[in-house]
């Protein structure tokens, strides 16, 4: 089982001792948030004070049952754990207090709201408090920012349709970024997520890609296709292709790297936001892209009494907070519901599986349609943009299978793509 958010505190002060003081200003050390754990923080607290130090050797020695199995997903980040700290225990507190309400007032309404709101009053001075940001003190540090954009070249990746950079400059690397890519089964999400991480390895980004429904080699040969304009079915099945085109591209790429794949198994099974943040920091990724945001599991401790609403509002919150503190954007596909089942139109927000989790949570939403019922032509609308204006629709002449889209004239001025010439 994972560490909780308490046994991680606890690793965090045995590795770090400056952070037991630390912690222990945020009014938490006590039985009331750390419960059963409470016996390695006393230890730990007790040995600091009467030796000065205190290491994960001499936690370890006296608690064998401690779960230190993998340091790899401790989370440093001591305000996040904080943070993390006390809303658990007020959302364990509230859920006690109704549960409690309704066996000691199951018909008087009144009593059981007061019982709630005065619970309520009690734990909202436990409510982490952020420090005000004030908007014209910080005038000038907003100059430097801008500044410092405008001088580089790196501050966004190319999305790869040059139709969205000018609408919000690229994927931004300066703040949380996390893009989604809405549509029903089988319309192209994983093509075009594959698309955009071409076009940023192009432009010179390191990108990863988390891959469930395929194999690495079959996503592989889609990244083949859009590079060198080769046949996918072709090299898919072992058919006829042209092996002097092909051996040129294999030549030309000798050598190179930068698109990363894994698997659900890569991750041990469980595929987490911290265990995602782990990966984009040991490859150093400049963009993680995930074909299928439902894979990603909520790790959060109550997760396993959550809606499956909920949970999706968990993961696509903790996605941007690690899409922030790393400065990496992070992309996902997710299917529509039935109610975007006319392949014909572009699937709406409220279409988005799984409720509007990922919507809320997302600085930019894009859907999938074939307006001519066919899948010659193929429709992207702008469905969100907190950067930009919503609702700009792009269609292009479509063939996967050779990695070709045309930008039509009537819809896109001046148009994008991309790929080499259908065959």
């Amino acid at each position: 089982m994972p560490m909780t958010i308490c046994q991680q505190i606890i690793v965090n002060m045995v590795m770090n001792n400056d952070f037991i003081r630390y912690f222990e200003k945020q009014n938490i050390c006590n039985y009331k948030f750390f419960g059963l754990d409470y016996r390695y923080l006393d230890f730990v607290r007790t040995q600091y004070a009467k030796n000065g130090s205190v290491t994960l050797g001499e936690l370890m020695g006296k608690f064998a049952d401690f779960p230190c199995t993998d340091l790899s997903e401790v989370s440093q980040d001591c305000e996040f754990l904080t943070y993390q700290c006390k809303e658990i225990y007020i959302y364990n507190e509230l859920a006690k207090t109704i549960a409690e309400g309704q066996q000691r007032f199951p018909n008087d309404g009144v009593q059981f709201l007061g019982m709630i709101e005065s619970k309520a009053l009690e734990l909202r001075s436990l409510a982490p408090q952020q420090a005000d940001y004030d908007a014209i003190v910080n005038i000038e540090k907003r100059q430097e920012i801008y500044l410092k954009t405008s001088n580089d070249p790196n501050a966004f990746i190319p999305t790869g349709f040059a139709e969205i950079d000018r609408l919000i400059g690229g994927w931004s690397r300066r703040g949380g970024e996390l893009f989604e890519i809405l549509a029903r089964m089988g319309m192209g999400k994983t093509w075009i997520l594959i698309y955009i991480a071409v076009s940023a390895w192009k432009a010179g980004f390191r990108v990863g890609i988390v891959t469930v429904e395929m194999g690495k080699d079959d996503l592989g040969f889609r990244i083949d296709t859009f590079l060198s304009g080769l046949s996918n079915s072709a090299l898919r099945k072992g058919d006829a292709v042209d092996m002097a085109a092909y051996n040129s591209y294999v030549a030309e790429n000798k050598g190179k790297s930068g698109i990363l794949i894994r698997s659900k198994k890569d991750f041990q099974g469980h595929i987490t936001p911290s265990r995602l943040k782990q990966w984009i920091e040991e490859a150093n990724l400049d963009m993680l892209l995930l074909d299928g945001i439902g894979y990603v599991e909520n790790e959060r401790l109550n997760a396993a009494y959550k809606s499956d609403a909920s949970t999706q509002t968990d993961v696509a919150e903790d996605l941007m907070a690690v899409s922030t503190d790393t400065g990496c954007p992070i992309g996902v596909t997710n299917q529509s519901n039935r109610g975007g089942s006319d392949t014909t139109q572009n699937p709406e927000l409220e279409n988005a599986r799984g409720g509007d989790g990922i919507n809320i949570h997302a600085s930019f939403v894009m859907s999938i349609a074939y307006p001519e019922d066919s899948h010659q032509v193929i429709s992207l609308v702008v469905k969100k943009c907190r950067f930009g204006a919503y609702g700009l629709q792009m269609q292009y002449n479509w063939d996967p299978d050779h990695g070709y889209m045309q930008s039509r004239g009537d819809v896109n001025q001046g148009g994008a793509f991309y790929g080499s010439a259908a065959g």
